[in-house]
């Protein structure tokens, strides 16, 4: 939104203004400051000044096409601006915006939304220009008797926003980080994001070895999955694939900015292995190939299907075939299981059938649900199923007894973990009650032979494939039937409702998260025609890279679906079971998790960067209740869409 207070830039040798805007004279004519609206949180960028101001043109390097600015102050004052040893001395600046119509889908789709467009167009903005000199690498500015704030949001802040909302890891190997396919096959191990760059990348702040010490790098890794497929994806008309990475930097505020993109496309009969790393600080030429990078790196994730909907259906089956409906574990359970049978069919049949949806749609067209299923095996864990164990495993947090919930997170703003650390923690204690109130001691669990049929067949049919795994917990006291049973609980709630209401908010304007990436990145093949066009009019050929029109309706309307909470929805923690009610026990640990599982309001703290800001969506997805509808919030007892 736009206030009435103007920008001091204390120290600045730079001016931020709207990235893709054209700043014209307004006709020599001031407004008075009073009516100003200036900015007061939108996404910006810097663009460099030359030493006189009036009349001319300030930009030396920018994004923009076109920068001219009309000072409103007097001529002493422009006088003192430019003179040297001018110490702080201000000269305000007032400009009007317009927007230029070719770069204006580039702006909408990645920067900002609709909103700050908006409130931009035909708007004056006051600024002062200060004459010191300040090192532009600065992430910092100042307004008047303000605490430090954070850089205004451009995409590669956005980019860095959406993959907090999923999974990602800490590098856990030296730099280049080395990929584990034979070299005979895919080519070279070495990643193109060296050391070096990424030192030159956080500008030089510490060492590639300090900040993995410190716990300051972090990574979304899908290569190894996806290089295999590359060129079988290729194969198919209208898409593309690549085995891709993407490195960020957790910086002194608090929220991750993105460092590189790499993408690698494998040897094949005709071309040799190729492979690029996309910078987020160089300029224009490259930021906008950066972009097209970011698109080709969000356009599939299968981890909604994958974690919650796949393998939640050998609970449901076992609980069936081997619990009597009157078994105290399938009475727990049973309201978790509620509509997932029903949904995973109509997906079978209308999603992820073949020729379907996700077929038509997203970037491995037929070849989707083969790679899900690598992903599957490559990937999945029972016991990595729990949230502290799934932070941990990730490098995403460390045990610490003396911490809440038992852990330290590595990001202390990790909104998926702070919150879902509140519900996991309410779930595992309202379980605990219940288990020890149905079992006297570990052997009543061991000799429970309805329990232990249960727990046979989720491993040995329901995951055949892994059922050798050393990892599977055994059914064999009362804290390891809490855990088993708290984790089924977790993933059918509150990871499933993580990953899954929140689609339509940050999907449904399809350039915040694509989902498929029909051309290859430009830089590819420099000789070819798309790189040509590339040059030319780079917002075309980002257009050509996003989803069709018809593609982008179709997932926007399924997006809108799946995100939507029914009338007759039921969510966690809200209602006890009908069976429970004559039991007082039963019913005071169910009031203890319901008082529990109801989490405070973080959203306002403008300290938590990744929570609240221009252009970032509050992070409300764990929020236990929600009326029906598109609301982004809401924690349904089971996966019931």
């Amino acid at each position: 939104m736009l206030g009435t207070q103007a920008y001091a830039l204390p120290e600045a040798r730079f001016l931020t203004l709207p990235q893709g805007f054209l700043l014209a004279p307004p006709n020599g004519r001031s407004s008075s400051a009073a009516t100003l609206p200036a900015i007061k949180s939108v996404p910006l960028v810097r663009l460099y000044r030359r030493r006189r101001l009036s009349g001319q043109e300030i930009g030396e390097r920018s994004p923009a096409r076109l920068v001219v600015v009309s000072c409103a102050s007097t001529a002493t004052a422009a006088a003192a601006a430019n003179s040297e040893g001018a110490g702080k001395s201000t000269v305000t600046v007032t400009i009007s915006v317009q927007t230029e119509v070719e770069s204006l889908l580039t702006n909408i789709g990645i920067g900002r939304g609709l909103d700050d467009i908006s409130d931009l167009l035909g708007k004056s903005i006051q600024v002062e220009l200060v004459s010191s000199e300040l090192n532009p690498a600065s992430t910092t500015y100042t307004t008047p008797g303000s605490t430090p704030t954070e850089r205004p949001v451009t995409h590669g802040k956005i980019f860095s926003h959406r993959i907090l909302t999923i999974l990602i890891d800490m590098p856990d190997q030296e730099f280049p980080i080395v990929s584990t396919l034979d070299p005979k096959v895919y080519g070279p191990p070495e990643s193109a994001i060296t050391k070096e760059l990424v030192e030159q990348q956080i500008r030089g702040v510490m060492t590639v070895e300090e900040a993995i010490e410190q716990k300051k790098l972090f990574i979304v890794d899908y290569h190894d999955i996806l290089l295999p497929y590359v060129n079988k994806v290729r194969e198919l008309s209208g898409t593309t694939l690549y085995g891709s990475r993407a490195l960020f930097f957790h910086n002194e505020l608090g929220t991750l900015e993105p460092v590189a993109i790499e993408l690698t496309r494998p040897p094949s009969s005709t071309k040799p292995q190729w492979k690029q790393a996309f910078e987020f600080t160089l300029p224009t030429f490259f930021d906008q190939a950066t972009v097209e990078a970011s698109v080709l790196v969000l356009s599939f994730d299968p981890v909604c299907r994958l974690r919650t909907h796949c393998c939640t259906e050998p609970y449901i089956i076992a609980a069936n075939r081997q619990l009597s409906a009157m078994h105290p574990i399938y009475r727990l359970l049973h309201p978790h299981f509620r509509y997932t049978m029903e949904i995973n069919a109509l997906a079978r049949q209308d999603l992820i059938n073949a020729d379907g949806i996700i077929e038509k749609c997203f970037s491995p067209l037929k070849c989707s649900i083969e790679i899900s299923s690598a992903a599957y095996d490559k990937l999945w864990r029972f016991d990595y199923q729990a949230l502290p164990t799934d932070l941990i495993q990730r490098g995403m947090a460390v045990e610490d007894p003396t911490a809440e919930h038992g852990l330290r997170l590595v990001i202390d703003d990790y909104p998926f973990a702070n919150d879902g650390l509140l519900i996991w923690s309410a779930t595992k204690e309202w379980v605990t009650d219940y288990v020890n109130h149905f079992y006297e001691d570990s052997q009543s669990v061991v000799s429970d032979s309805e329990l232990q049929a249960w727990w046979s067949e989720v491993r040995n049919k329901g995951h055949a494939d892994k059922k050798d795994e050393p990892w599977w917990p055994a059914l064999d006291s009362r804290e390891s039937l809490v855990q088993v049973l708290t984790t089924i609980i977790w993933v059918v709630s509150g990871h499933h409702a993580a990953v899954n209401f929140g689609q339509y908010p940050y999907a449904g304007y399809f350039p915040n998260r694509p989902t498929i990436a029909r051309t290859n990145i430009p830089t590819e093949d420099d000789s070819a025609m798309h790189f040509d066009l590339f040059l030319k009019k780079p917002e075309a050929a980002l257009l050509g890279c996003f989803p069709s029109q018809t593609q982008a309706t179709l997932v926007m309307a399924i997006l809108d679906v799946l995100s939507t909470h029914s009338i007759d929805e039921e969510y966690l923690g809200q209602q006890a079971e009908p069976v429970w009610q004559s039991d007082p026990v039963i019913m005071a640990a169910f009031h203890r998790f319901n008082g529990k599982g109801i989490i405070d309001e973080r959203n306002t703290n403008r300290e938590l960067r990744n929570r609240s800001g221009a252009g970032i969506l509050p992070y409300e997805l764990l929020k236990p209740f929600s009326q029906s509808g598109v609301t982004g919030k809401g924690v349904p007892t089971s996966i019931s869409i």
